[in-house]
């Protein structure tokens, strides 16, 4: 169950950081701008590529056969990483940069953000590895999927929850 639990996390960051992107579109692009040095005409098409990727692999982690849904978490943990370490040279150089990860949320990146991607590349991980419970319960699927969902919750605000524990 673990493994499901792992693989619906993930499913769920994607989704919501895919949307958000959607809803906070010109901050998304300005970040690669930013982060990239792009130029404005590229950064609108490189955004939109970002949001597809973040979409398909959520949506190849919802597919019901397994080859997708693997070929999914690998690109899912391909993405985590380049986010991950585009944030940490961010922070390495002490560049400061809104968090547009799941839309405009007025937190600058963080640390937090790092440890937030390291989860899901664990989980990622833990999916890839951890065998899989064919035919569980539906009660077992729910749990799982009301667990994955408040992980996701946490993932999502870890910026807010990192500045509570600072005070």
């Amino acid at each position: 169950m673990i493994a499901e639990v792992a693989r619906l996390y993930v499913l769920a960051v994607l989704l919501w950081g895919a949307q958000g992107k959607v809803r906070a579109f010109a901050g998304f692009r300005e970040t690669l701008e930013f982060w990239l040095g792009l130029r404005p005409s590229l950064s609108a098409p490189a955004a939109a590529a970002t949001i597809c990727l973040e979409g398909a692999f959520g949506l190849g982690l919802a597919w019901p056969d397994p080859a997708p849904r693997r070929i999914a978490m690998i690109g899912a943990l391909i993405l985590f990483s380049l986010f991950t370490l585009l944030i940490t040279l961010t922070l390495a150089r002490g560049r400061t940069l809104r968090c547009s990860c799941f839309g405009n949320s007025g937190d600058d990146l963080s640390p937090a953000d790092i440890l937030r991607n390291l989860s899901l590349i664990g989980a990622g991980i833990a999916w890839l590895v951890l065998p899989s419970v064919p035919g569980a319960e539906p009660g077992a699927l729910l749990l799982a999927a009301a667990l994955a969902l408040l992980l996701a919750q946490i993932a999502v605000h870890s910026g807010l929850i990192a500045r509570l524990f600072a005070r």
